[in-house]
């Protein structure tokens, strides 16, 4: 029986790159389906002892005869990942199988000079310049969630979710999603981050607000499909490709949270100090958020247009796997 391997990030803590596999939400029926981490790709990963939880491994794939590759979703055109799309022909040779691309983006991060641009300015330009030839020559079929660019348009797969069916009234004029790295701190508003594995209970999070701030990429696109107004906190390219364009904070800068100073008496050779808590975490101004809510437009009925292009792309698939 031929196998496919759905290859994306299975992080337990980022729901949106958990939950970004078409496997979740469309059959592929007469044949086998396996999980891969992609991280298993890069000829440089190390895995953890116990491997990656609900993933084969790449010796399991490899020993596959007759598989296909099914790369998303998730910013999966990132440098990061080069090695795993250069380790393909290792893997998975041509002569073995189709290679298809579903909904995956591109992801530059940019913004660390200082002009007289925002960064979302200075990522609106950056975007136009990603060579995605680099990362997608060799696939068969290809759909990207990135709109307006030399491929078709898939947007992310969870907008297939059966929660975004459910209707639900506002409970907070605001509420706050955090990227757990990129965090919006504005006290007094109910807050989450992306550090979870349940789409549901985010999704309800989600639709209890008015308004929706947040830095997260999925945040921002799940609740213009929620029809919520929502202001965004970009901090790479993967922002500005959405079709629908929330209202955009005039990020100027994400800083490393924690670090601090303290005198000579406290410190050994009057150091700077990183408190460990905020390791990798990232903060901005945020003194004028309200003003871009003002401005923030409301997508109302978009969803089913996002579940038509993925059901489109899914009949293209099987097409494709069944010549």
């Amino acid at each position: 029986m031929t196998t496919i391997i759905h290859s994306h990030v299975l992080d337990l803590k980022n729901v949106g790159d958990l939950m970004s596999s078409p496997i979740t939400y469309f059959p592929f029926t007469g044949m086998e389906n396996r999980k891969l981490d992609i991280h298993y790709l890069n000829p440089s990963f190390n895995p953890p002892e116990a491997g990656v939880q609900d993933s084969v491994t790449l010796e399991t794939v490899e020993k596959i005869q007759q598989k296909h590759l099914i790369v998303g979703g998730g910013g999966l055109l990132y440098e990061t990942f080069k090695p795993c799309y250069k380790n393909l022909e290792e893997v998975f040779p041509r002569s073995g199988g189709k290679r298809i691309a579903w909904g995956i983006g591109q992801q530059i991060y940019s913004g660390t000079r200082r002009d007289s641009d925002s960064l979302p300015e200075q990522l609106n330009k950056v975007k136009t310049t990603f060579n995605y030839g680099d990362y997608l020559d060799s696939f068969d079929l290809v759909g990207i969630r990135d709109y307006g660019f030399a491929y078709d348009w898939v947007p992310c797969v969870t907008c297939m979710h059966p929660g975004f069916e459910q209707k639900r009234s506002p409970q907070h004029e605001f509420v706050v999603f955090s990227h757990k790295k990129f965090q919006i701190s504005l006290p007094g508003f109910p807050h989450t981050t992306n550090a979870s594995a349940d789409l549901g209970e985010i999704l309800d999070f989600l639709a209890s607000g008015e308004t929706i701030l947040t830095s997260s990429f999925h945040g921002a696109y799940w609740g213009t499909l929620l029809g919520r107004k929502v202001v965004m906190f970009p901090f790479s390219t993967k922002f500005m490709t959405l079709k629908y364009l929330p209202g955009v904070y005039p990020v100027q800068e994400w800083r490393q949270k924690g670090f601090y100073f303290r005198p000579f008496k406290e410190t050994f050779l009057n150091k700077f100090v990183i408190d460990l808590r905020y390791k990798n975490k990232y903060g901005c101004d945020l003194s004028e958020w309200q003003t871009v809510v003002k401005k923030a437009l409301v997508y109302p009925d978009i969803l089913e247009e996002h579940r038509a292009r993925n059901r489109w792309f899914y009949q293209r698939v099987m097409e494709t796997l069944n010549p």
